[in-house]
């Protein structure tokens, strides 16, 4: 199977199975949507949270960086990378890269979101390290 899909088809699948947690096929779908188009952002953005999910942020981090790169538009992908430098422990270039995001989609709920909780968290440290 899988002769002529198309590359919607395949993403969908792949969506579909990342959904069931299967991310040995999601990735499979996602490199096969690859494969008819190496530079579709949503296949390597969604290669990214395959990648991300599995603990591999370096990895990770590339598929996202590389789908920023093909298309500056793809919000998702910023948001990936706030979400891999949250996880790396480094808050302010997570806040960099969700600002960068909502630049391209001011209305994506969970940047907005995530970049609220980082600039609260921030503020906060910064207070403290100011003197009273």
């Amino acid at each position: 199977g899988g002769v002529g899909k198309t590359l919607a088809e395949w993403i969908i699948e792949g969506e579909a199975a990342f959904g069931d947690s299967d991310f040995v096929e999601a990735e499979r779908c996602f490199q096969s949507a690859l494969r008819l188009n190496t530079i579709n952002a949503i296949a390597l953005s969604n290669l990214g949270v395959v990648h991300h999910t599995g603990g591999e942020l370096n990895v990770a981090e590339r598929f996202y960086l590389k789908a920023t790169a093909f298309d500056p538009t793809h919000a998702d992908s910023y948001f990936g990378l706030a979400q891999l430098w949250c996880d790396h422990g480094n808050q302010g270039l997570a806040l960099r890269y969700a600002a960068r995001g909502l630049q391209r989609e001011p209305n994506h709920p969970e940047l907005v979101e995530l970049a609220t909780a980082l600039s609260q968290s921030i503020d906060a440290q910064l207070s403290e390290l100011r003197p009273s």
